[in-house]
């Protein structure tokens, strides 16, 4: 995500939240007496304060809620740099959102989905999944969110309500490297990174869309064996976080 020129609104934290290790959640309401704007699930927004460039943070949905809930990775104590400050922001506190932004949009309609996340980018995959859950519940979707390990297993429960509300989809979490507290087939269900290989059965279906979310390695690398595999490269969508 870029961070571009901008109108910007002021809000005010409302809550605090810790998700997992290094993970907060903010919930921001805005202090103009208006409601946030509406939002398409992959959308991001900027946020900044005084002293502080704009950073740009996906949006957790369901659009049209009260509060903006802004999902951070600050990483661990003691917290550095700017998203440090974003760290330590508490209750009350003032900063500035820009208008939702971010062209990572699912068409409506009944093309197979599969969604293929990295760490924090399972925030993509949260939103698509509460916007399907709402309009579209009975469309065919499979989601893989890849994790370090249970530490840092992001929204899992959350994700896992979402799917639990659509009869025809499906939540895969895939540890890199499970600790030996992590159990397979509650925590998680593979051991290892997501690759064709490891989730082949969900690859192979030419007719569906792929969104790709993570760091520049995890996308590129997911693309080319997807084409590679015979997916067109209009059906593979791609965000680097």
């Amino acid at each position: 995500m870029t961070t571009t020129t901008c109108s910007w609104r002021p809000y005010r934290v409302a809550l605090r939240t810790q998700e997992c290790r290094g993970v907060i959640s903010l919930y921001l309401e805005p202090t103009d007496g208006a409601l946030p704007p509406a939002f398409a699930a992959g959308q991001y927004v900027e946020l900044r304060m005084p002293g502080i460039e704009p950073h740009a943070f996906f949006l957790v949905g369901p659009s049209g809620d009260r509060l903006v809930r802004l999902t951070i990775e600050v990483g661990d104590e003691p917290f550095i740099g700017e998203v440090g400050r974003i760290a330590k922001l508490r209750i009350g506190d003032p900063v500035e959102l820009s208008e939702p932004k971010g062209e990572l949009a699912m068409e409506p309609g009944e093309t197979p989905v599969v969604i293929m996340t990295e760490d924090i980018g399972c925030l993509v995959a949260h939103a698509f999944l509460a916007e399907m859950a709402e309009v579209e519940p009975m469309r065919n979707v499979r989601v893989l969110c890849q994790f370090p390990n249970g530490t840092r297993m992001l929204m899992r429960e959350e994700l896992r309500k979402l799917v639990d509300l659509m009869p025809n989809a499906g939540l895969a979490v895939f540890l890199v490297a499970p600790f030996s507290t992590d159990t397979a087939g509650k925590d998680y269900e593979v051991a290892g990174p997501i690759t064709v290989e490891n989730a082949r059965s969900v690859c192979v279906n030419p007719d569906a869309d792929f969104f790709v979310v993570g760091s520049r390695a995890f996308t590129e690398a997911l693309r080319t064996d997807l084409v590679k595999l015979g997916i067109i490269h209009s059906r593979v969508h791609t965000q680097v976080l």
